[in-house]
């Protein structure tokens, strides 16, 4: 796939995330039956929302619910909590 600017620029921001953010990964198995029936009630109302978007819903809730999670590290000024709840998901396209 040859590389135009966009897939250019996601790139260079992707690897800077990575090289300069502090990370950290929490994993937890869960039961999604509720968000199942969910689904399937709002695709009655001819509603479509994928289970993707329900976790992220409940995701900036959560960080929204819990403020003291919702922060960043920031060099020379330690960890600072933020205001806002900002969640980015990468998606593929046609394109690459």
């Amino acid at each position: 796939v040859k590389n135009n600017s966009m897939r250019k620029v996601i790139a260079k921001r992707l690897t800077e995330s990575k090289s300069s953010v502090p990370h950290f990964y929490a994993s937890v198995e869960i039961e999604l039956d509720n968000i199942m029936e969910l689904r399937k009630k709002l695709k009655e109302m001819d509603i479509k929302v994928s289970v993707n978007d329900l976790i992220i819903r409940g995701s900036a809730l959560a960080l929204r619910d819990v403020p003291e999670v919702n922060a960043s590290y920031i060099e020379g000024k330690g960890v600072t909590m933020s205001p806002t709840v900002d969640i980015s998901v990468a998606v593929a396209t046609p394109g690459g």
